[in-house]
């Protein structure tokens, strides 16, 4: 390890650095609690997937789950993969969910609180780093009337909105807006 203020593997190029500090280093800047070097955030990720293998009988011996952490380690810290960012910005990390898929795909049904529903369920993935897809088909269109007098909205206002959330939610509390997929099918009254 070259030593910086902070500390990663020689062979790392710059722009490896700056992203895994700026995005994956967890903790406040200047606190104690921040990570510093790549072995503590390999170490913090790797150590709850053994923590995991071994609550759930994974591994048969002990050795086993020590060879698990040093080969997964080693795979990261040479950089022959890389887990998704939700792995990073959430696993062992208190009062975080822990949460590592990268994308959820959640269904929605025409009534307002379903369609509330999702926008709540979205904020959340977003917030803890995942994306989202949405096939809003079975909203009805603006073209319809509601139950109670007057016209539907129609699911592209609700786009519009979902969008909004995608742009204001952080992905993983950090930097980027969240991913977002919306699917609306071709025969739907507001496509026709």
């Amino acid at each position: 390890f070259e030593q910086t203020d902070v500390e990663v593997p020689k062979g790392w190029s710059q722009l490896a650095t700056n992203v895994v500090v700026s995005k994956y280093f967890r903790g406040h800047v200047g606190t104690p609690e921040r990570e510093r070097s790549v072995r503590q955030l390999v170490g913090r990720v790797v150590g709850r997937l053994r923590e995991w293998g071994e609550a759930s009988g994974y591994f048969r011996t002990p050795e086993d789950a020590q060879a698990f952490s040093d080969e997964l380690s080693w795979i990261l810290l040479t950089q022959r993969m890389a887990f998704n960012s939700p792995v990073w910005f959430n696993l062992a990390v208190a009062y975080t969910s822990q949460q590592a898929s990268a994308c959820f795909i959640n269904s929605v049904d025409d009534t307002m609180e379903s369609i509330m529903d999702l926008a709540k369920t979205e904020a959340m993935l977003f917030k803890g780093g995942s994306g989202t897809g949405s096939n809003l088909s079975k909203i009805r269109s603006s073209r319809e009337k509601l139950a109670g007098g007057g016209t539907a909205s129609g699911p592209v206002s609700f786009m519009r909105g979902f969008d909004a959330f995608a742009g204001v939610v952080k992905s993983g509390g950090k930097t980027r807006r969240a991913a977002k997929m919306v699917i609306l099918n071709v025969d739907h009254p507001d496509i026709m």
